[in-house]
């Protein structure tokens, strides 16, 4: 568990992987932890009110006219996972909150002002048999970066949320995508190729999101829904649901670092029991958001580095990390882990066409999507295969103790703070270090975070290029042959190595299949 250094924490986690759930949340590993180390007084904890709920109906209708589903409904049919989708409206009143004492860039808030009314949307999909859930819900922040929802960590990690049986739900923060959806979608007004489809317009009517400034007692209030077993408000009740992880990915991750600095663990559902057992900060922000929701804090404020009173993983692509770099040490922070991902992309070519689809079902268009205007290939490598795996093991961490592997950082040679910056790349120009996916141990070229761009500037497709979406430059043919000989050395080389990846706990049983069945299909050797 990597607590050599903290042995008087071993019999806490000893006696966490020994408890059984119960309906009243006995077992917490981030409480029970926070409790032996003094930090956690449980009389503390503030019981969060539950959000007033209406189910949404989910009909396709007969035409486009009357089509009645949830925004970012799945393209796909869930009804052979054994999942179902299901949306609904809550509402309440938030705070706003104010930083207690700003000049020493301290964590600690107070309310400024309370009883602002709220309308938002929670999107879920879990498994139609409550026998086939296993306790854990996946709470993400939806991504306002396109000025309406998307959902890159159910998008990029799926598959694997399924086949552990957990639930998944998508909550609605933003003022900005609450709008698009209560007044734009589905109107003229949408400037999409060939017009967006016609839907139920009654839908959204009543959405409601003022300020980001209720992003905060949004996200709590939706957790608490989703851990209160005993209410029949919860869509989920009976399902027994024992832990809540909240994410975000790029944008969304700098408003669950805030809310897991600021906001863990003040809330509990039950007495004693926070509502939010642990957060992955995924592939964004170099910042945390400030109280206003709507700006971040400068670049160095002690704010933006994680307090991590809940286990916390900060995962970081190839992309992000020259605009990231947030290390910190396991010693100081022992429920915190770091893991920078070699030779991965914040926009990957998977993600892409993933995201082809979802906007193909959500508004009738096809394009060719973010990274056609780049001038090398997207990045291949799946960032979603180690995000699944660490999402998957963060999960089993606060469930039954099992810490997980420590940090994986990329080796740097300079630093980021006098701008002599560069990453250490071997002699395939593929970084070193990091958690190592199978295609950067066996690569067939060089994978990076960014892409060169040609075309005019300055322009929004070079910032883009540039900043998030990953490349790929393939070795050529007399180049492929003298490291590999044929293409069955290669697939034996590239078995191993995610056997290795597999040890070391950043790819899954089920992710694995996808990589092997690429590089028996790769045609750039001979048989």
């Amino acid at each position: 568990a990597r607590m050599e250094s903290r042995g008087q924490l071993q019999p806490v986690f000893l006696q966490v992987a020994k408890m059984q759930h119960t309906g009243t949340h006995t077992r917490t590993v981030s409480l029970l932890l926070l409790a032996a180390l003094g930090l956690l007084p449980l009389a503390a904890l503030a019981q969060v009110p539950l959000p007033a709920v209406q189910p949404l109906p989910h009909d396709p209708g007969t035409g486009p006219e009357d089509r009645n589903v949830p925004f970012l409904a799945w393209h796909e049919d869930l009804g052979p996972q054994g999942y179902v989708e299901q949306e609904l409206l809550l509402s309440g009143t938030a705070n706003v909150y104010a930083y207690s004492d700003e000049a020493a860039q301290s964590t600690d808030v107070a309310v400024a002002s309370s009883g602002h009314p709220y309308v938002t949307r929670l999107l879920l999909r879990f498994p139609e048999n409550p026998a086939d859930f296993n306790g854990v819900v996946h709470l993400e922040i939806l991504n306002a970066t396109n000025r309406y929802d998307g959902a890159p960590m159910w998008n990029l990690t799926y598959p694997s949320i399924m086949k552990d049986g957990a639930a998944w739900a998508g909550i609605t923060y933003s003022d900005t995508t609450a709008r698009f959806m209560r007044d734009t979608w589905g109107t003229e007004n949408f400037p999409a190729p060939a017009g967006a489809q016609p839907r139920d317009r009654s839908r959204y009517a009543t959405l409601n999101i003022s300020t980001r400034a209720h992003t905060w007692d949004i996200v709590s209030q939706a957790a608490a829904l989703l851990k209160a077993n005993a209410s029949a408000a919860n869509p989920l009740a009976g399902f027994d649901v024992q832990t809540v992880i909240v994410s975000g990915y790029s944008q969304s991750a700098r408003y669950v670092n805030t809310y897991a600095n600021s906001f863990y663990p003040l809330y509990s559902q039950s007495p004693g029991v926070p509502v939010v057992d642990g957060v992955i900060i995924a592939a964004g922000g170099p910042v945390a958001s400030r109280m206003d929701g709507a700006t971040a804090h400068p670049r160095g404020d002690a704010r933006n580095f994680e307090q991590a009173r809940a286990p916390t993983v900060r995962f970081t692509t190839e992309s992000d990390i020259d605009s990231v770099l947030v290390r910190q040490s396991m010693a100081d922070r022992p429920l915190l882990r770091i893991y920078e991902v070699a030779g991965s992309s914040h926009v990957d070519l998977n993600g892409r066409l993933v995201g082809q689809q979802v906007a193909n079902y959500q508004f009738g268009i096809s394009g060719s999507g973010s990274g056609s205007q780049c001038d090398l290939p997207l990045n291949p490598i799946r960032t979603g295969i180690p995000l699944s795996a660490i999402q998957h093991r963060l999960a089993r961490w606060i469930k039954d103790g099992r810490a997980m592997p420590g940090n994986r950082l990329i080796q740097l040679s300079g630093s980021f703070e006098d701008g002599t910056q560069a990453w250490v790349r071997d002699a395939d120009g593929n970084v070193v270090g990091g958690v190592r996916p199978a295609r950067i141990e066996v690569p067939l070229g060089s994978y990076a975070g960014s892409n060169p761009y040609s075309g005019p500037t300055p322009s929004v497709d070079e910032i883009f290029c540039s900043a998030i979406i990953g490349s790929f430059a393939a070795f050529d043919e007399s180049e492929l042959i003298n490291r590999y000989g044929n293409r069955r050395f290669f697939v034996v080389l590239t078995w191993w190595a995610l056997f290795a990846q597999w040890v070391d706990g950043f790819v899954l049983a089920v992710d694995a299949p996808t990589v092997m069945n690429e590089s028996k299909a790769f045609t750039g050797l001979p048989d």
